[in-house]
């Protein structure tokens, strides 16, 4: 699965460790995959599955409350001492970051159990790019239920870093972009074109494309527009970045046509003629996640604004909203 490093404006794991997560994420997903498909074989997926939550469901509420009250006093002096710019190992073994889950029904084959440990993973990974263990954020439902959110996780391998509708913060203006897809060899800035199956999406000078579907026509706003500027600011955050990747631009629509004859020199277009060949190419990209990937993936995150609250576990007074953005705390 992809990692998904931003989404929107949440807080994020991964802006507090670039370095850590993405290879804890991995060594996380592997060994519960192992857990849950020897378990599965062997016929007690239900067991040992259910087996966490039953204990949970089983402790008195005085024992959660005395453990809630010994794991706030023995970390909250560690929260005021690192403000959050550092997340303590304790993060590993904590029962948020468990990946460990019942099923609802049983799967009842290797494909189900499959769909099904793919789909527990995402909510996994929206929970990561939203929370610290000091902080979190409240995600929109629609991130839950969007489609080519869960398309890009799931179908893609663990070393590409996705950042989905970052909003960056350049200078005094708050930017929300598309999707960036990071991989081990290039930054992808992507927008996509979709609607309904077979729409054609035909190229104009103008500010307004066409897009005929189902018989009808409709403009739809220029997407080199959007997707120019997006390279912009991700070609000017990594502008001082030592051995950068390279950014690419790219039109993309899975299920759709692109008509565009007079495109820029600069932008890659991808549609239902050749999606999948393109996409295959991706997946199965063998290399690892690369230290110059981290480093550019570093530098995204830095710019990219964040707005989220202390945890009431660890601060009984009301929430206070957190808005930041690395940059503004470096004073660029």
């Amino acid at each position: 699965m992809a990692q998904l490093i931003k989404l929107a404006d949440y807080i994020t794991r991964y802006e507090t460790d670039i370095y850590r997560y993405p290879g804890q994420f991995i060594r996380l997903k592997k060994q519960q995959w192992k857990k849950t498909f020897s378990a599965w074989e062997e016929g007690s997926t239900e067991n040992l599955l259910k087996q966490k939550k039953l204990q949970l469901e089983k402790m008195p509420p005085i024992e959660k409350e005395h453990a809630l009250r010994k794991f706030r006093k023995l970390f909250k002096k560690k929260y005021e001492e690192t403000k959050a710019l550092e997340a303590p190992q304790i993060l590993e073994d904590s029962a948020e970051d468990s990946m460990e889950f019942a099923f609802a029904s049983l799967p009842n084959n290797e494909k189900e159990l499959k769909q099904l440990f793919l789909d527990h993973i995402f909510d996994f990974q929206l929970k990561w790019a939203s929370s610290t263990i000091f902080e979190t954020s409240s995600v929109d439902s629609v991130f839950k239920r969007d489609s080519t959110l869960k398309y890009f996780l799931q179908t893609l391998p663990d070393q590409y870093l996705l950042l989905y509708r970052p909003v960056f913060q350049m200078k005094k203006a708050s930017v929300e972009l598309e999707i960036i897809l990071i991989s081990p060899r290039e930054i992808l800035c992507i927008t996509m074109l979709e609607g309904q199956d077979n729409a054609l999406f035909v190229e104009s000078k103008d500010h307004f494309w066409l897009k005929k579907a189902g018989g009808g026509e409709k403009k739809v706003l220029n997407p080199y527009l959007s997707l120019n500027r997006m390279g912009n600011i991700v070609s000017s955050v990594l502008h001082d970045v030592h051995d950068r990747l390279p950014v690419k631009k790219m039109l993309l629509s899975r299920n759709g046509y692109i008509e565009a004859n007079q495109k820029p020199f600069d932008v890659d277009i991808i549609d239902k003629r050749n999606f999948q060949s393109w996409y295959n190419s991706k997946k199965s990209y063998a290399s690892p996640i690369k230290h110059n990937q981290l480093k550019c993936a570093k530098s995204l995150l830095i710019h990219c604004r964040s707005n989220g609250w202390k945890r009431t576990e660890w601060n009984r007074t009301p929430p206070v909203v957190l808005s930041k953005s690395s940059s503004e705390t470096d004073g660029n």
